[in-house]
């Protein structure tokens, strides 16, 4: 099954949060460009929080990097939606 994620599931991919077994069972994942910058900035948050090690952080923060860009052994594992400045800048 593949579904649109929004950051605070990505999060999920990667941290044991509650229902994270429903966002990894997703074959395929379609997700916004501003998760990016999102994702990574809510695994740090959780590191600030006290919930991860700065060691833990940085080990999902690789593995996010990894499935956003792809690696020489395999390709990204998202679809990507790209946004719109005007999107972005919050006009219609």
């Amino acid at each position: 099954m593949s579904g649109f994620a929004d950051s605070s599931a990505l999060v999920k991919l990667y941290a044991d949060e509650a229902d994270h077994e429903t966002v990894r069972a997703l074959d395929g994942i379609v997700v916004s460009q501003i998760a990016r910058v999102k994702v990574p900035a809510a695994l740090w948050r959780k590191r600030r929080m006290g919930e991860l090690t700065s060691a833990q952080a940085e080990v999902l923060l690789a593995e996010f990097e990894a499935d956003w860009f792809g690696t020489p052994d395999s390709p990204t594992r998202f679809d990507i939606v790209r946004m719109s400045s005007l999107v972005l800048e919050g006009r219609r």
